[in-house]
């Protein structure tokens, strides 16, 4: 078999989930017996400064010097990973139609990741509008609940072309299934096909200097309130655990690190306390209690679509934020019947993908 697959997903070296979704897609496609590829995007420099002080100044308002240095830096170690782990095509969007990647390529994957949320305004390319090969979505995310009706109109007419289609969220497939005449399965992230032992295995060559024995984790990319922090110290107090915030842009050696020693973070932390997508998902791959709080991105909308489904999907609602609850089941959380879950959820997503890549 020596087929080319086009991976088309969000691009960017400062996000841990996305660097490591592709990466798991591209291990997946590899693992049935296929060449994947990324496509790159163009002007990625710009987009880079862009999405740094949006999050600095969303957090703290303040943009200093030394959080300058530290983000540069984070990039600079993501994309060193990038080019390492991540296999990318000569090929970068935005593309026009044309046959000359047609020749290259046998098959095109949206995904995952939120390729088709509204609010990132994303160009066409998104819906593979430049190929005339096998179009396929795997595990593409709308992250809302409610589309713009501009945006519905051109996902609909864009869609009916897909050979295969299947989404991330369980919501999604609800919106999409009533307006589309054309099966739209639900398929676990691309990080959930890897099993806990592999990625053990990817991160076992990787060790942290002087990493406490006994902390608490925390990633978060909205703002932290004063009860969840209220919270969290009454922990570290409890538990005589250090607090370590991945996303303290002021710490370099927390701050400055690449997907790979996140997950040896999660992997060695006492208690994980997150609003992320893929924060979330690591800690159910990796069987570590955690605890998800909501964020919200002002004109971005609400984001917890995606973290809701996901704790549907594995009946962890219970590790959802709440001051009431008893911190007692924030670390006692059993995994054997998420584990259960989790090896049918990743037996039909690959039959999914095997199938659709398929002759």
């Amino acid at each position: 078999m020596n087929c080319k697959i086009g991976i088309v997903t969000l691009v960017g070296n400062f996000n841990y989930g996305n660097r490591l979704q592709n990466f798991a897609l591209q291990e997946a496609i590899s693992n049935l017996g296929y060449t994947a590829q990324t496509l790159g995007v163009k002007n990625q420099e710009k987009i880079y400064k862009k999405t740094i002080k949006k999050i600095l100044f969303y957090s703290s308002g303040i943009i200093t010097k030394n959080a300058r240095i530290n983000n540069f830096a984070r990039c600079i170690k993501i994309e060193k990973f990038t080019n390492k782990y991540i296999n990318q095509s000569e090929y970068s969007l935005p593309i026009e139609k044309n046959r000359d990647i047609d020749k290259h390529f046998d098959t095109f994957i949206v995904g995952s990741d939120q390729v088709w949320n509204p609010h990132y305004n994303l160009n066409n390319n998104y819906f593979l509008n430049f190929t005339n090969k096998r179009k396929i979505s795997y595990a593409a995310s709308l992250g809302i609940t409610n589309l713009p009706k501009k945006f519905e109109n051109n996902l609909i007419q864009a869609l009916d072309s897909f050979y295969a289609i299947s989404v991330r969220e369980q919501s999604a497939v609800n919106i999409l299934q009533s307006k589309i005449n054309k099966k739209i399965n639900f398929v676990l992230d691309p990080t959930f096909l890897l099993t806990k032992n592999q990625w053990e295995e990817y991160i076992s060559t990787y060790h942290l200097k002087n990493i406490e024995e006994n902390y608490i984790l925390l990633y978060f990319l909205g703002d932290i309130s004063e009860e969840i922090w209220r919270k969290i110290n009454e922990l570290s107090i409890l538990y005589d655990a250090k607090i370590i915030n991945l996303m303290d842009s002021q710490n370099q050696k927390y701050y400055v690190i690449d997907p790979f020693e996140f997950l040896l973070y999660i992997k060695n932390c006492t208690l994980f306390f997150t609003d992320s997508f893929h924060g979330t998902v690591f800690s159910i791959i990796l069987n570590k209690q955690f605890v998800v709080c909501e964020r919200s991105l002002g004109a971005d909308g609400n984001m917890n679509t995606r973290l809701e489904s996901l704790l549907d999907n594995f009946k962890l609602n219970n590790r959802t934020f709440t001051m009431q609850i008893s911190m007692n089941l924030w670390t006692n959380q059993n995994f054997d019947k998420v584990n259960k879950i989790l090896s049918i959820y990743r037996s039909e997503s690959l039959n999914f993908l095997k199938q659709s890549l398929e002759d």
